[in-house]
């Protein structure tokens, strides 16, 4: 039986494994989120832009009308800078 548990839990990691290699993650940023006086800046590590939206509402607990606008799209594998400055 323990050989069978063994067994079992190795396949699962195999197949894990190959299922996280399979999703490619993107940057997504929205450098005019929640404006008032000021632009925030939101960010999400996703597979896509949708799924970036729902991971930020998840975190703030509402969808904020400025993440309907296109996000900036950054690929992992391409080395990437920017910057956001603040004022009053």
């Amino acid at each position: 039986m323990a050989k069978n548990v063994v067994k079992a839990k190795k396949q699962f990691f195999i197949l894990w494994g190959l299922k996280m290699k399979k999703a490619k993650l993107k940057l997504f940023v929205w450098d005019d989120y929640a404006r008032d006086y000021t632009s925030g800046l939101a960010v999400a590590l996703a597979e896509n832009a949708e799924q970036a939206r729902q991971l930020i509402e998840e975190n703030v607990g509402y969808r904020d009308s400025s993440l309907c606008q296109s996000p900036r799209e950054c690929d992992l594998n391409t080395p990437i800078a920017f910057q956001i400055c603040g004022g009053s």
